[in-house]
C-alpha cells in the first residue's frame, strides 16, 4: 500500500494551520470519524489523532501554532548543542 500525499499543511501560514486544526477537531467532536476528516482534508490520520490528543489535554490553546526553536539556526549553532 502506497501513501500518496495530496496536501502539505506545513506550507500554510500560522493562522491557517490553527484554523485547520480547530476545524478538524470540531468535525470529529461533532461525530465524524477521524479517518474521514483526515481523508477529506488530505492529511494523515495520525495527524488528526495527535490534534485530538492535544485538544483533550490542553484545550483550544493546544491547537495554536507555535514557533520552532531551531528553524532559523545555522548548523554550527546546532553542533555546539550536541
Amino acid at each position: 500500500m502506497e501513501c500518496k500525499k495530496t496536501f502539505d499543511a506545513r506550507t500554510l501560514c500560522r493562522s491557517a494551520k490553527e484554523q485547520l486544526r480547530q476545524a478538524a477537531v470540531k468535525r470529529v467532536e461533532a461525530g465524524e470519524s477521524p479517518e474521514f476528516v483526515a481523508q477529506g482534508l488530505g492529511i494523515n490520520r495520525r495527524t488528526i489523532y495527535r490534534w485530538l490528543a492535544a485538544y483533550r489535554y490542553g484545550g483550544e490553546q493546544a491547537l495554536k501554532a507555535r514557533r520552532s526553536l531551531f528553524k532559523n539556526r545555522n548548523p554550527s549553532h546546532h553542533a555546539a548543542w550536541c
